[in-house]
């Protein structure tokens, strides 16, 4: 025997089972409404460096690169994402806010740069060049 019983968001079917007169459900069926987002997200990043000649066969290289972002933010407030408690278990609720981002940790992302050029002979035909730099990437 076979019930149905309407709910909310879709139909779930009941079948009796006669020996343990418990209702098992059978099958279950959501159409779920997909609601349209308006995501909006500001990025940004500047670059600036420079060459210092320091002596005539050894030159100097600073830069910076510094970026930021605001995150994934909902243009009407409707953006949620799931927090864990302090026992370190979700939360079935989820915080529901402006921003996906519970914490923005790309606020300001600095990478600096540095470089030498050393030419230890007169005739400059041999250069030596060392640099250092952080690099940002980020996953697109």
């Amino acid at each position: 025997m076979t019930h149905l019983h309407k709910i909310s968001m879709g139909k779930r079917h009941f079948r009796l089972c006669k020996v343990s007169c418990r209702a098992l459900v059978s099958t279950f069926t959501v159409a779920p409404v997909a609601t349209p987002l308006g995501w909006r997200s500001l990025e940004g990043a500047v670059f600036a460096q420079d060459a210092l000649k320091l002596t005539p066969n050894f030159e100097l290289r600073i830069g910076f690169r510094g970026e930021f972002t605001n995150g994934w933010n909902e243009s009407r407030g409707r953006a949620s994402n799931y927090v864990f408690d302090s026992n370190g278990v979700i939360v079935t609720d989820p915080v529901v806010g402006n921003s996906a981002l519970t914490v923005n940790n790309a606020k300001f992302l600095p990478a600096p740069r540095v470089g030498i050029a050393w030419s230890p002979f007169s005739s400059k035909t041999t250069v030596i060049r060392a640099g250092f730099g952080l690099v940002l990437r980020t996953k697109r």
